[in-house]
Formats: structure tokens, sequence, C-alpha cells
């Protein structure tokens, strides 16, 4: 790859999302981008004033090798020490990000939980997700001190995956014989699930465990039920205790029951608060606003200080710190753990954190399911529209409602709250789509939903322009 250094190099601007950039590779997110990225943040870096270390992962994508290498070659246009984890799933590079002093950048290379041709990057800087106007403003940054040359860089190739083990046989306790199904679903957790079974009381089998880029067994999404399906037919069939699946770089947990019956986010915010309000009385949590209103009932009950906040992963990491919560989720399977942990989102130590819970205290996982029992929801209606749509979009749709005198919370989308249930309708910050979520306690309620929901894509689309 030959590149002449670009002063304003632009990125496509459909690819800075709203708390990470990711593009289809090839299309809109190019060989280029990375290199360019990586002197965007050495220069970021250079402004702050920082010294130290460059911290790197990728994931299992077919694009994540070519993309690390240009990142890597950015990297080295300045004197800095690079710890070069390779692939990793995402949350062993924040662990990494914590773990080690002076990291100044973390760049992990992943597109999580998309179709395979799309990738990206997370990124870390000075200790901090970048999202927002901060992650635009990485964008725009022009590149004035580097001159492209070869350095003195230093990489490091460093096997964190060790001692992040280490962490969690030291952090967690499982000492029941539980038999577990793992699904790592052909993503960058095969590998460390191989090394982290070894150490797990009771049997444990990986399926789909190489890693595969082009994820021939399913998309590598566990939240939603149609990924799920060939877990729950090898638990049921052969009688395993649970199934743990995650995505693609394994920050999104998913998990069956014996029966094959599948606890999505709302039931384990609520099994991972229970257990967390019994040595924590009155922690703070927060959870995203697709959360099930049924299940934040029933923690309120608990007396924990409950704070519901907009989706996203550095967003809920950012608002963790600011309020001091203990425990955040989201409905998508996102888990953060600040109780003796970094408050990260990690599905691997959220799989070990469900077993030790299982092993002390299965009714939790009973009583998660009881909760939503009487509960119907809507969660797969969407239509595509890009960044500008889906701004005509909601603004549409704003206005509609309050001609019509609605009364409706605006944390993330809109969301209108029933005596019965609760709607919501919100840009989707990782793909271009509005999402169209809801649940009731009757298919009555949930069949008028629709029909608002039909009314409003009707408003919003005509407004944007979508056909």
């Amino acid at each position: 790859m030959n590149i002449s250094i670009h002063q304003h190099y632009k990125f496509a601007s459909e690819i800075i999302r709203a708390y990470d950039i990711r593009g289809i590779f090839g299309e809109n997110l190019k060989e280029e981008d990375a290199f360019f990225l990586a002197l965007k943040l050495l220069q970021a870096r250079n402004n702050l004033k920082l010294k130290g270390k460059v911290c790197i992962g990728y994931d299992g994508r077919i694009s994540s090798p070519i993309l690390y290498s240009a990142l890597l070659k950015g990297m080295m246009t300045e004197d800095v020490k690079i710890i070069d984890l390779g692939l990793v799933p995402t949350p062993v590079l924040y662990f990494a990000a914590n773990y080690f002093i002076d990291i100044d950048i973390a760049v992990m290379i992943t597109g999580s939980h998309n179709p395979a041709n799309h990738n990206g990057f997370k990124i870390m800087l000075n200790g901090k997700t970048l999202f927002g106007q901060n992650l635009k403003d990485l964008a725009d940054l022009e590149i004035v001190d580097s001159q492209g040359g070869q350095t003195q860089t230093e990489v490091i190739k460093s096997d964190v995956e060790s001692t992040y083990l280490t962490v969690l046989r030291n952090l967690i306790s499982i000492n029941n014989n539980l038999r577990a199904v793992w699904d790592p679903g052909n993503g960058a957790a095969c590998n460390i699930l191989k090394k982290l079974i070894k150490h797990l009381p009771g049997e444990h089998l990986i399926i789909n465990e190489e890693i595969d880029g082009s994820f021939p067994a399913h998309h590598p999404d566990p939240s939603r039920a149609e990924n799920l399906q060939q877990l729950i037919k090898r638990v049921k069939e052969e009688g395993y205790d649970f199934g743990i699946a995650f995505d693609g770089d394994a920050d999104r947990l998913g998990v069956v029951d014996s029966k094959g019956k599948i606890l999505f986010g709302s039931h384990l915010l609520y099994i991972f608060a229970c257990d967390l309000l019994k040595r924590n009385p009155h922690a703070t949590i927060l959870t995203d606003v697709k959360m099930s209103a049924l299940i934040m009932n029933a923690l309120k009950k608990l007396n924990c200080n409950l704070i519901q906040y907009k989706t996203g992963h550095a967003l809920i990491k950012t608002k963790m710190k600011e309020v001091n919560a203990m425990l955040a989720a989201e409905m998508s399977g996102h888990i953060f753990f600040a109780e003796n942990y970094y408050g990260f989102d990690d599905a691997i130590f959220g799989a070990c954190k469900f077993l030790e819970i299982a092993c002390h205290d299965r009714s939790l996982i009973e009583k998660s399911l009881q909760v939503t029992e009487s509960v119907f929801a809507i969660s797969d209606r969407k239509i595509s529209a890009n960044s500008l749509q889906k701004e005509k979009f909601i603004n549409a749709v704003r206005s509609s409602l309050q001609q019509k005198n609605y009364q409706f919370s605006e944390i993330d989308g809109i969301r209108v709250d029933l005596e019965d249930g609760w709607w919501l309708v919100r840009a989707s910050n990782t793909e271009d789509a509005i999402l169209f979520a809801g649940e009731a306690h009757n298919m009555h309620v949930i069949s008028e939903i629709n029909k608002v929901f039909d009314q409003l894509l009707s408003i919003g689309s005509n407004a944007a322009g979508i056909t």
C-alpha cells in the first residue's frame, strides 16, 4: 500500500457513527482509512501532549488483517511503543487498555455483530471511548505533524489473553459441575474460549469453534432468536444446562436455558442486578431505552437506583462513570460490569458471572423469565434510511406526536409509555435504519402499537423521501 500523506484526509461521512467508525469494506470503508485514522490519532495524541503507548487488536473478519496492517503502518510513522494484541475479542482490548500503564490510544478493528462484509474501529483516546462530537472532531482533524517516514517504533507482541483469563478466574467462582454449550459463532472469541473451558469445572462443548470471518454457521448476533437455533437444538437434544453465545467480537452475550428458552438482555440484567444488590443495596444500575418495562419495574421494587439512558456502548460506559453505576445492560446483550471490574461490556466475563450465579441461585434465572412471561414484544421492525433521512424521519414523527398532544421522552429516539405497554422509534447508530420496538401485556395492545407504527412509518417516510 503506497500512500502519500494528505493533511486534510476525509473519511466517507456515513462511516462516522455515533460511537464508532463502521462501514462496508471495499465500498465506503477502505484500507487507507485505517492508515489515516492512525495518523489522526497520533496527531490528537500530540495535541494532548501525551507520551504513552498504543494498543491494537483486531477481530476474525476477512478484512481485519488488511485494516490492521494499514493501521500499524500509520502508527509506525512516529516513535511510539505499540502493544500488538493480535486477533482478540474486543473485551480483551478493553482489558488491556485498562490493565496496562500509560495507554494513550487503543483501537479495536471489528465489525462487531454486523454482516461479514462490514468492519470498523472502536477507539479509546487518553482513557476514554471516543463517540459523538469527539469522534467527528477526530475524523476532521488535520494532520500537521506527520511526515510519513519510517521511525524507530517498537512493536511489542503481547499475550494479554493469559493475564485476562487469570483475572477472570480470580474474580469468578464456578464450583458446580454445570454442563454448557458455547457458541462463539466462528468469531473472535473462539481461541480464548478453548483456553477458558480448560479451567472450568463441569462439561463444556464449543460449537462453531474455528474463526471464520465469513460466519458460515449463522449471523454473528446472539440478540436475535434465529441466530440461536443451532445452540438451542444442541442444548435440548443433549441435555445441557445452558447455552452461551457471543457476537463476532464477544461484547454481546446471549444465553439459553435447558429448555431452550432465550434469556435476552432484559433477563440477564435482572439476574445480574439481583445478584449485585445482595452485596450492594441501592446500587445505581443503568438500562438503555429499549429495556423491558416489566424488568425495570421489578428492579425498582428491589430499591436500586435505576437510570434509563441512551443505547450505545460508548454512551453507556461514559454515563456509568458519571453516575457511579455498578452495572448496566442493553437489550442487545451488552452487559457492563463495574463491581470489582472495569465497567466495560464483556460477554466472556458476563458468561462466567452467569454460570457463577447459576451455581449458587438458579432460581433467579426462572424468576427473570417469570417477570416477562405475560409480555408480548415488537423488536424486529425497521426501515432502511441514511443519516439525513433518519434525522428527517425522527423530526417528522416528533412533530406529528406534538400536534396530537402525545407525552413522550427523548432520551434516545422517541419513546411513549402506555398504561399497559410502551413503544419506541429511534434512529439506529450502528446501521442505516430506523428501528421500531414495543412491549405490551396482550396482543390487542401490540396490534394497536403496530397501527401507530404504520401511521408513523407513512408520515416519516414521506418527510424523509424514503420509498
